[in-house]
């Protein structure tokens, strides 16, 4: 009876331990939790495939092809990855000023409206295996420096800063790489003019 008792309570033990080191280990950690929680939004950057703008009529899209940015629409050309990280940077850190829940934007009517978040004409997709919905900016919030956005797919308004809207705002010749070659001065070793 006891070594019956002492194998299952053994089994138990490993199943434990398998239970923990395969799924409770990849689930982020209380600190970690709060953090991506006070986010607009969470992606992994590494998986990050494209990003699409829809700033009114003008479509960019930006697409990562053999590990460098492309500018695909309008006009296909070398994107300015110095550009590109930041703007990933600044969606990676993008932090929610606050919430209004879906339930006090349903019972005032117009609300929605008064947010500029109806059919909003600037629009930002992330364009990954898990991508959020896309993310539809708003008007300028009472708060300095503050703004309203909300997911397509949600009622739920949040207040956050403009960084995000200061960066897509642009036209998609600020998306483009100026450089007319990817040599550095240490790869030149004579020039002919």
């Amino acid at each position: 009876m006891k070594t019956r008792t002492t194998l299952l309570l053994l089994l138990l033990a490993v199943g434990l331990g398998i239970w923990i080191k395969f799924f409770e280990s990849k689930k982020p950690g209380t600190v970690e939790a709060r953090r991506e929680a006070g986010k607009v939004v969470n992606f992994d950057r590494d998986k990050l495939e494209g990003i699409a703008i829809q700033n009114g009529d003008d479509r960019i899209e930006l697409r990562r092809q053999n590990g460098k940015w492309r500018l695909t629409a309008p006009v296909k050309d070398q994107a300015d990855g110095a550009v590109v990280d930041n703007l990933i940077s600044d969606i990676e850190n993008w932090r929610k000023e606050g919430t209004i829940p879906a339930k006090e934007v349903a019972a005032e009517k117009g609300r929605m409206n008064e947010f500029g978040l109806v059919q909003s004409k600037l629009r930002l997709r992330l364009i990954e295996p898990d991508a959020p919905p896309e993310i539809w900016l708003g008007k300028d919030a009472a708060f300095e420096g503050k703004m309203y956005v909300r997911f397509a797919n949600s009622k739920e308004v949040y207040l956050a800063a403009q960084t995000v809207r200061d960066d897509i705002v642009k036209k998609a010749d600020d998306f483009r790489d100026r450089k007319l070659t990817d040599l550095t001065t240490a790869q030149v070793r004579r020039a002919i003019l």
